[in-house]
């Protein structure tokens, strides 16, 4: 290949990798104790206190509840753009340690209202090994899928198109899709990318999430090799 052909492969590689995702990598390695660009809102209560709380004073994510007298479910989003697009995955580092019956996750939704439940996904931990995913397609809510006895290392949403999204985890045996959701015309659910909690229990707590970032969607980083590939054969030509 000519110096010409490389550079335009590179040049081919990192335009298409812009417009894969905007914006695009690390959104939090929970380095510093700051939370200030995640909004927290209780979808649910049936309880008598707000509960729920979010911190990371030791370089990870974690939530806990003080006074729990009721469910409480929440969603801790970031509130400084950052969304989740076609061809994207939201990820996040697991390695988690609390009781079991509690959830936490990753979610994806539209930007929620106090005590109302639409138009969200979500994928958590509800013990060290179980995963658990369910959510709101506007105001009906889906099906709950679970997998057991796994070892994840991630948990992640991607958005394969405007309306389609699939949930899963990374583990011993790679990526595993759990779930994949068709939203139809909901397409704010990408709006929108952080957390959920259910916290059931009094001093329940959650401890080991980690880097929460985007990065592009298998489907994705395959199409951009091939075009890569493609690049460089015509180059020879």
């Amino acid at each position: 290949m000519t110096r010409l052909g490389m550079t335009a492969v590179i040049a081919y590689a990192m335009c298409a990798s812009c417009a894969l995702a905007n914006p695009i990598g690390l959104i939090d390695d929970y380095s510093d104790a700051s939370l200030s660009e995640y909004t927290l809102t209780k979808i649910l209560d049936q309880g008598s206190q707000d509960n729920v709380g979010f911190s990371s004073p030791s370089g990870v994510l974690q939530a806990s509840s003080s006074g729990a007298d009721g469910a409480e479910q929440v969603l801790f989003l970031r509130n400084d753009g950052w969304s989740l697009d076609v061809g994207e995955e939201l990820q996040v580092d697991v390695d988690i340690t609390f009781a079991s019956g509690n959830d936490l996750g990753i979610a994806v939704g539209a930007t929620p209202v106090a005590g109302v439940r639409e138009n969200y996904l979500f994928i958590s931990m509800r013990s060290p090994t179980q995963v658990n995913s369910r959510g709101f397609i506007g105001s009906s809510e889906i099906g709950q899928a679970q997998a057991f006895d796994v070892d994840a290392s991630k948990l992640f949403i991607a958005r394969t198109a405007d309306n389609i999204f699939e949930l899963g985890y990374y583990g011993g045996t790679g990526r595993e899709v759990l779930r994949t959701d068709d939203v139809g015309a909901n397409l704010s659910i990408g709006d929108n990318v952080g957390f959920y909690a259910d916290l059931r229990s009094d001093l329940a707590g959650f401890t080991g999430m980690d880097n929460l970032q985007i990065v592009p969607e298998p489907a994705s980083l395959a199409l951009l090799g091939l075009a890569a590939l493609g690049l460089v054969a015509r180059s020879r030509d």
